[in-house]
């Protein structure tokens, strides 16, 4: 409830049950040095020997820079991972390890925020390293974060609406959508070289007062596919816009299925929306491939291909 400053060469020794709280009028800055960093740690060198730290403040001097922590776990089962950025809260990571935990390494839940994310290293979690609040959250991370060996290599993306702009960077492994995702507002790019791997039964969809760019590119293509390549296995990607910036090149997109009996395709283009495609591919559908409604419009960019989709191609020949 106070402001807190850990010196460099710091080590917090964690027992079990033991967790860190940063409240609304609180801050917590542990700022090491690249010789003399900070550890939190537990006292047996074991995944989830200790709860988490969690930071409910938007004080901007909550910093973990050059910090080293270890074998943390959760407290709540809405809270899963060694390091949770909560409600309106935020907190700088930079050059900082997280080892070994038993659930995920970071995430935010609400409006929480990872201003000035960068060069960090996850490695060790029994589930995905890193989970966010929705792809909205993405705009945070930097691709000069890495990864070591983790049981569920991904970034969870837990499917809240996205309400503004955003850049979906490519992190070297794929982002795992959990829940339905929605974009209500601003112009998303999903950046090249991206994967996408869905949960069963979950959809994107791109409403009126937004946009989608899936922009991939002949040395760096993105893709959308199912966890499991099953036909079906996720539900399908819907554009309700007919903003011109809706755009998908060189991204293979597969296993989704129509969401309503009335919505076919994989891509699905909902009446007076809108979208160019070039150089992607669409397959193993138990709908149509590329399905539109009304006085939908698509863009054929030239290189669209499709195959297995039960349905048949629709707006492609």
């Amino acid at each position: 409830n106070a402001a807190v400053t850990i010196e460099p060469g710091v080590r917090i020794e964690m027992r079990p049950g033991a967790r860190i709280i940063v409240n609304d009028n609180g801050s917590l800055n542990a700022t090491g040095t690249p010789t003399n960093k900070i550890e939190f740690f537990g006292a047996q060198d074991v995944p989830g020997y200790w709860y988490n730290i969690e930071f409910k403040s938007n004080n901007p001097n909550n910093k973990l820079i050059y910090c080293n922590i270890s074998n943390g776990s959760k407290v709540y089962d809405s809270e899963p991972a060694m390091v949770v950025v909560n409600g309106n809260g935020q907190v700088t990571v930079q050059n900082s390890t997280f080892m070994n935990g038993s659930e995920h390494g970071i995430m935010t839940r609400g409006s929480g925020k990872l201003p000035n994310f960068t060069s960090n290293y996850f490695s060790g979690f029994q589930n995905a390293p890193i989970s966010l609040v929705s792809f909205g959250h993405t705009s945070f991370l930097d691709n000069s974060t890495t990864f070591g060996s983790n049981a569920v290599q991904s970034i969870y993306i837990q499917g809240n609406a996205v309400e503004g702009n955003t850049q979906v960077p490519n992190m070297g492994i794929p982002y795992s959508v959990r829940g339905n995702a929605t974009f209500n507002q601003g112009h998303t790019v999903i950046e090249a070289g991206v994967n996408i791997k869905m949960a069963a039964n979950v959809f994107l969809r791109v409403n009126e007062n937004a946009s989608l760019e899936i922009a991939g590119n002949p040395s760096s293509p993105c893709s959308i596919t199912g966890e499991i390549n099953a036909k079906g296995y996720w539900y399908n990607l819907t554009f309700n816009s007919n903003n011109p910036a809706n755009k998908i090149s060189y991204t293979t997109i597969s296993d989704g299925r129509n969401y309503y009996g009335g919505q076919a395709g994989l891509i699905h283009i909902g009446g007076s929306s809108s979208l160019s495609m070039n150089n992607t591919y669409l397959s193993n559908s138990p709908t149509t491939a590329l399905d539109g409604a009304g006085s939908s419009t698509f863009i054929d960019g030239g290189g669209n291909a499709w195959s297995d989709c039960d349905g048949g191609g629709g707006f492609l020949p």
